[in-house]
């Protein structure tokens, strides 16, 4: 075996990781920004140490609802969002006036809150945003338990490809193959590079043949008052 052989195997390496990187910007970074008004006043449910809205190359005024006065205090710490509001996403309207924000973005929160409850919420939501509304959830029940002694991380219910649309929302594949990817997202086949080379190719193959039903989770896109956008 000489060099150039040996060396076929890091170089698709490498590139699995750059393809996952222009995938995650062209697919998903960038179908966020472009649902989003520059300079929008932007609610997103949930308050973490991290937000994909600040990988965005553009400037909004960002509000985080969280029940956890921690989490916030972590997020705060941070300095993630530009303001912060202690309350349950699940009675939004208690602490959030109608049509008060451009975009509201909910991600990866979705699924721990029961069916019932995220039906009310999607309602609650599309009565505070003027603009937009983002969800980032996997595409159907994905089984996940609490962790980091916090409760709310278990998952609850599950929204899945057909039902976003039935809802009104322009749906989009993530993250590649549904089956390739598992509990937090992380691959099903080992060694993980192999289990993210495949996942991230098989995104790239869902995207061209027009399959992303298949995929492991959903962006999902709500326009509102589409004759002002």
């Amino acid at each position: 075996m000489n060099l150039k052989e040996i060396k076929k195997p890091f170089k698709a390496i490498l590139n699995s990781q750059l393809i996952g990187k222009v995938l995650f910007h062209k697919f998903f970074l960038n179908r966020i920004a472009a649902a989003i008004k520059p300079n929008a006043a932007v609610l997103e449910l949930g308050a973490g140490k991290f937000t994909y809205l600040n990988l965005i190359k553009q400037n909004f005024h960002k509000t985080a609802i969280d029940i956890s006065e921690n989490a916030i205090n972590h997020s705060k710490e941070k300095g993630i969002y530009n303001d912060y509001i202690v309350g349950d996403v699940t009675n939004l309207q208690r602490y959030i006036s109608e049509k008060s924000f451009d975009s509201v973005v909910a991600f990866d929160l979705i699924e721990h809150v029961s069916k019932e409850q995220g039906l009310e919420l999607l309602k609650s939501i599309e009565k505070i945003a003027k603009h937009s509304i983002i969800i980032y959830t996997p595409n159907g029940f994905l089984p996940q338990d609490e962790f980091d002694n916090n409760p709310f991380q278990k998952h609850l219910s599950g929204w899945d490809f057909d039902e976003m649309k039935k809802l009104g929302y322009e749906v989009y594949g993530i993250n590649g193959y549904k089956k390739l990817r598992g509990a937090y997202a992380l691959p099903t086949i080992r060694p993980g590079f192999v289990g993210y080379f495949l996942s991230n190719w098989s995104w790239v193959f869902l995207e061209f043949f027009g399959k992303p039903e298949k995929s492991f989770a959903i962006l999902c896109i709500k326009k509102l008052n589409k004759e002002n956008n």
